[in-house]
């Protein structure tokens, strides 16, 4: 049984001028110990799912259909109380903003150490004590001491460090990073993979790894999925991905990236489709290099290709439905 099993799930927000589907029909699922990324440029719902995922959707955003399964168990179906004993104690988030994310007026320690007493029954002492260790795994140096220190007195890589410390103060069984090394320079985003892949590899836990950068992508994960415009048009592993792209918006992602031999970058021409108003066939046909008649009157599934290779496109020949 996969750890997290997410099934058709579609999450809305509705606006003035009409219902924005900003997830729509996502399928995914990730092992025990498995790494998963989720792909794609900005606004295609990556960040959604993973609210969706811990029922944080904000409001007046809801899932409408769907299911997510925790170790086979139902997180739509459970009570609010029983999500907040496991958000940040079996799944955990790393949210794309530190700061905005991190309390200005408490000590880093009062924030670490609230959110290991919220979930263990131990005392003020011995989560402090927890709350160290955990500092000097993330590898913030002098940890006892500047545990007593506030946010601002951090560094950007740092502070991405603490939030990462407060996600595995708990000892998840999945962690969702949104976008880890956002802001961070080359070196520090180095460095904070470095310490999430040591970490997963030492503790056994899964992680949804959300991120834009393909580069991330193969040197953190097992399995991804490429989103566009709230929907999963390619799903297999990091191997397959590199090695057989398949969806057209896959590889134009591929060839958008910057090449040492090349004097211009390949951009994909055209515009994601608005979410109220979405297309009512392919939502990349609009931009698709390879589009046909049939691409623009039906949404087309996500359809298996090869063993654990599912492509949403037409044209791809496949030989299954999911």
């Amino acid at each position: 049984m996969p750890l997290l099993e997410i099934n058709n799930l579609g999450t809305i927000f509705p606006t003035d001028a009409g219902l924005a589907q900003a997830v729509d029909d996502v399928t995914l699922k990730v092992e025990k110990g498995q790494v998963l990324g989720i792909v794609g440029e900005s606004g295609c719902g990556k960040s959604i799912t993973a609210l969706s995922i811990l029922r944080l959707v904000p409001p007046p955003g809801r899932i409408v259909r769907g299911d997510i399964l925790l170790d086979g168990v139902s997180l739509l179906g459970l009570k609010e109380s029983q999500m907040q004993s496991i958000r940040g104690n079996r799944i955990a988030l790393i949210p794309q903003d530190p700061m905005t994310s991190l309390n200005p007026v408490y000590t880093i320690g009062e924030q670490i150490i609230e959110a290991i007493q919220l979930h263990q029954k131990v005392s003020k002492k011995e989560a402090r004590v927890r709350a160290i260790a955990v500092l000097d795994k993330v590898r913030i140096p002098q940890a006892s001491t500047r545990l007593d220190e506030y946010p601002h007195q951090f560094s950007g890589g740092q502070r991405q460090r603490v939030m990462i410390a407060m996600a595995l103060s708990c000892e998840p069984e999945l962690l969702i990073a949104d976008e880890p090394t956002t802001a961070l320079d080359v070196t520090v985003q180095a460095q904070i993979l470095d310490l999430l892949r040591s970490i997963q590899q030492e503790q056994g836990m899964s992680i949804v790894l959300i991120t834009h950068d393909l580069g991330v992508v193969a040197e953190m994960c097992d399995m991804v999925a490429v989103m566009y415009a709230g929907s999963v048009v390619e799903y297999t592993s990091v191997r397959e991905l590199f090695s057989n792209p398949l969806h057209p918006y896959t590889n134009g992602l591929l060839a958008s990236i910057p090449k040492p031999d090349s004097v211009r970058l390949t951009p994909i021409k055209g515009q994601p489709p608005n979410l109220v108003q979405l297309p009512a066939g392919c939502r990349f046909a609009s931009r698709c290099p390879l589009v046909e008649d049939r691409c623009l009157h039906a949404i087309p599934p996500l359809e298996i290709k090869t063993e654990e290779h599912f492509v949403r496109c037409v044209v791809v020949e496949k030989t299954e439905r999911l």
